[in-house]
């Protein structure tokens, strides 16, 4: 799972893809934007809309989802027009920092 992805020693790509669909698409923002708001806090700056782009693929990617070209930064505009308490509150519910700290 996606979690798994950020969590785990590393991602794994999954030959079997499956189509993204838009609670999916949600989803995979939620992190998007778990990472944008760590890199902030860690590193002191936002990543690029290039290291933005590589994390979602890599999450697509371990959980095999087929995607679109576009998608990663369709998805990456979505993570930065949520609500920031629901982007907090996702990053305390699933950990993000801690997960995030434990892969650097």
């Amino acid at each position: 799972m996606i979690a798994e992805a950020i969590d785990g020693p590393y991602l794994k790509v999954n030959l079997m893809t499956r189509p993204l669909t838009e609670p999916m698409r949600m989803l995979v923002a939620l992190y998007a934007a778990g990472y944008m708001r760590w890199n902030e806090v860690r590193r002191g700056k936002s990543p690029s809309a290039q290291q933005t782009q590589l994390f979602i693929k890599g999450l697509l990617d371990a959980d095999g989802f087929s995607y679109a070209l576009d998608d990663p930064q369709m998805i990456e505009i979505l993570a930065l027009t949520l609500d920031v308490d629901r982007v907090e509150a996702f990053i305390k519910e699933k950990k993000m920092f801690e997960a995030l700290d434990r892969r650097q």
